[in-house]
């Protein structure tokens, strides 16, 4: 089994979980920020919680580099076996959850879940079903 050595946060509001998500990966390489401000900068909110736009501007404010695009298992477990965790907005119940993959075993992959208190995981299968949202009417892929 592969796991980054990730921070453990927790999200405050139950809308914030894309701040908080990318409030962990800045900590996860030394950059330390409060919540509310990467808030303020994604422009997150109790209606839309924290979109893609969001957390792309606040990383191009804080001028790192990242990639976002579509993505396959086998990428996640490329990044990870670089120690690079991987955002991932995924969709249930009609609800978008931002999650950070910080593992991976035979068939599953391991998050950092900021509503959660322990780490979380998907097998492989399920990832897929759930890995997709939409933003407006439009289909996402993007994953960070």
């Amino acid at each position: 089994m592969k796991l980054l050595d990730f921070p453990k946060l927790r999200q405050t509001y139950e809308y914030d979980c894309g701040a908080n998500a990318l409030q962990a990966v800045l900590v996860y390489y030394g950059i330390e920020l409060r919540e509310e401000i990467l808030m303020k900068d994604a422009k997150t909110n109790p209606k839309k919680g924290t979109t893609i736009k969001g957390i792309l501007k606040t990383l191009d404010e804080f001028k790192l580099k990242y990639e976002s695009k579509r993505m396959t298992i086998k990428d996640i477990q490329n990044y990870l076996d670089k120690k690079i965790p991987v955002l991932i907005l995924l969709s249930a119940y009609n609800e978008f959850h931002w999650v950070v993959a910080i593992g991976y075993d035979k068939n599953k992959i391991f998050f950092d879940d900021p509503s959660s208190f322990e780490r979380t995981f998907l097998e492989d299968k399920e990832l897929e079903k759930k890995w997709h949202a939409k933003e407006g009417k439009k289909e996402i892929y993007n994953h960070i």
